[in-house]
């Protein structure tokens, strides 16, 4: 599989650009950028690790002051290796273990893109909060989608999927979470 960091530092260096919040008081004194997303993920599902970066923007966008980072767990029903690392690298517990927890019959209350497999929706459970947040309807296109299922059924060019990955990564990062992301707040 393809490793975004060996293949391209320059791939690297251009997710530097994208910053998770200015506001570091909200990333725990740390400056995150996209690019140490790829460094953690070191995969190829950039699509999934660019949308969950927007994903956890939206949620530093979303709380006043900081939100957990310990004593939070995160359910949804799409939880591709992109997505989850770009959950892991923020959230990972404690004893290292991952706080993505994948639940098939998630439902919640917002619309969500469709997902190769369920949909881009999550509810994220603090000690004393429930906030649902998705990927907006139409941000995934339905070719990738088509694309990415004829991959999983073992047909289609893997070539195809790459250049999709990074043209997708390279539309959704620029536009502010806002536009990509819809978030509500339950509890």
């Amino acid at each position: 599989p393809l490793n975004w960091f060996s293949m391209d530092q320059k791939f690297c260096d251009w997710g530097n650009n994208f910053i998770l919040s200015d506001d570091l008081k909200k990333t725990w004194g740390i400056k995150y950028t996209f690019g140490d997303f790829l460094k953690y993920h070191q995969g190829s599902s950039i699509c999934g690790l660019s949308l969950g970066f927007k994903l956890i923007q939206k949620l530093t966008v979303y709380f006043k002051d900081y939100f957990p980072k310990s004593d939070i767990k995160i359910y949804g029903s799409f939880g591709g290796p992109g997505m989850r690392d770009a959950f892991d690298y923020i959230f990972r517990g404690k004893e290292n273990e991952s706080n993505f927890i994948f639940k098939k019959d998630l439902n919640i209350n917002l619309e969500c893109s469709e997902a190769p497999i369920g949909n881009y929706g999550y509810e994220i459970k603090t000690s004393n909060r429930i906030i649902h947040i998705s990927v907006k309807p139409k941000v995934v296109k339905k070719e990738f989608l088509k694309v990415i299922r004829a991959r999983n059924d073992g047909k289609g060019d893997p070539r195809t999927v790459t250049q999709l990955q990074l043209e997708m990564c390279q539309r959704i990062l620029p536009i502010p979470s806002d536009e990509i992301c819809n978030s509500i707040e339950i509890l």
